[in-house]
């Protein structure tokens, strides 16, 4: 069944941060006290500053959810050098992540051997299951901050 259901424009705006309902919310008191998590502020500079949200509801809206809050690595990352400069001695590029790729790529496939055609295909189904779990699920876990790492360009010398 195809969908004939007219579809918006891509990309929709993200919702305007406007300077009256800032002024507004400071009028009011709002993010006076950045301390309580109860206080919170309309000004997109004040660190409790929320963000507005613009949903995504599946089958009315085509995008993906929007928002205009701040990025919260930078604050995070100042705050910690901040307090541990011995920090930055960590930071770059590992070239080992090629190598952890390849060997973790090939315990999966060579499980999957193991249990498909090699010597363990006569296993009681319990074994599989637990090694699925403990060595599959943990290697799947790995390769999620292995994509991580490769989405900030930290994989290679030079980005691909």
């Amino acid at each position: 069944m195809t969908d004939t259901t007219a579809r918006p424009p891509l990309p929709r705006a993200p919702v305007p941060h406007t300077l009256e309902k800032t002024l507004a919310a400071q009028s009011a008191g709002f993010g006076a006290d950045p301390t309580d998590p109860n206080d919170v502020a309309y000004d997109v500079r004040h660190p409790t500053y929320l963000g507005e949200w613009e949903t995504s509801v599946p089958n009315k809206h085509w995008d993906i959810a929007q928002d205009d809050m701040d990025e919260p690595h930078l604050k995070r990352r100042l705050a910690i050098t901040a307090k541990h400069p011995e920090v930055k001695e960590l930071y770059g590029i590992d070239t080992n992540t090629k190598w952890v790729t390849l060997a973790l790529v090939s315990t999966q496939v060579a499980l999957a051997y193991a249990f498909g055609a090699g010597p363990w295909k006569d296993a009681h189904w319990g074994y599989m299951v637990a090694v699925a779990y403990l060595i599959g699920a943990t290697i799947t876990g790995v390769f999620g901050v292995l994509i991580h790492e490769c989405s900030h360009n930290l994989a290679f010398k030079t980005p691909i």
